[in-house]
């Protein structure tokens, strides 16, 4: 996976499990991927890192990937990562142009699946 238009941010689980190794089910080659790793792969705890890299190395993409059987994430995975990816699009720190896609990564067979989301943007709330 690459971005010709700035710097790919994976957002990934921290747990020391290889299968969830973001380098091991992305080609993640060259100097513009930076990988984030939280609990859970919860996105929270990524806007501080997201605005960052974005001040030096504009983002083009932000892909969040959440693995099945997480002991750091329970609950549905695609309600969570549909949540991890409004947390982001709504934070102030965050430019709006960046896309935000999310992906469920299954542990047992290797595979990924694209979340597919619909983004309400919390400020059309405030104007309708």
């Amino acid at each position: 996976m690459s971005t010709t238009s700035g710097t790919l941010v994976v957002i990934s689980c921290s747990e020391s499990d290889p299968r969830v190794d973001p380098a091991r089910y992305f080609n993640l080659t060259g100097n513009t991927t930076q990988v984030i790793k939280t609990a859970g792969a919860r996105t929270e705890g990524a806007i501080n890192n997201i605005y960052h890299i974005d001040q030096s190395n504009k983002i083009g993409m932000i892909v969040v990937v959440q693995h099945s059987t997480c002991a750091w994430s329970p609950g549905d995975v695609e309600a969570n990562i549909r949540s991890d990816i409004q947390t982001v699009r709504n934070s102030p720190y965050v430019r709006n142009e960046i896309p935000t896609i999310g992906y469920v990564l299954d542990v047992a067979t290797g595979q990924l699946r694209e979340v597919k989301t619909l983004f309400i943007p919390s400020h059309w709330f405030e104007s309708h």
